[in-house]
């Protein structure tokens, strides 16, 4: 299965956050496309601008809609975090000369 894809249906991301941004993937440790497949085993790792996070793919999901109780099944965090910035740090961001 396709890594953007298996990344949509589990829940993680969005395959629009793959194309448009400018996100790292590695597969196994090495830098890939959306497009490239994952199996069984495989290690994700996803870095973009607002989250970063790292998985092992424990079962490929077989149907287009997985219940959002179930999508934890099919992937192990590793490492999973929200790189989102404190409103605070915004803010003073917006003020500054």
């Amino acid at each position: 299965m396709r890594a953007d894809i298996f990344l949509s249906r589990v829940g993680l991301c969005k395959r629009t956050l793959l194309k448009k941004t400018n996100t790292l993937l590695y597969i196994d440790g090495k830098a890939k496309k959306a497009s490239a497949t994952v199996r069984e085993g495989s290690i994700i790792e996803l870095t973009s601008n607002l989250l970063h996070f790292k998985i092992r793919v424990l079962q490929i999901p077989e149907s287009k809609n997985v219940n959002k109780k179930e999508r934890s099944r099919y992937y192990e965090e590793i490492v999973l975090e929200k790189l989102l910035p404190k409103k605070d740090d915004f803010i003073r961001w917006i003020f500054e000369d």
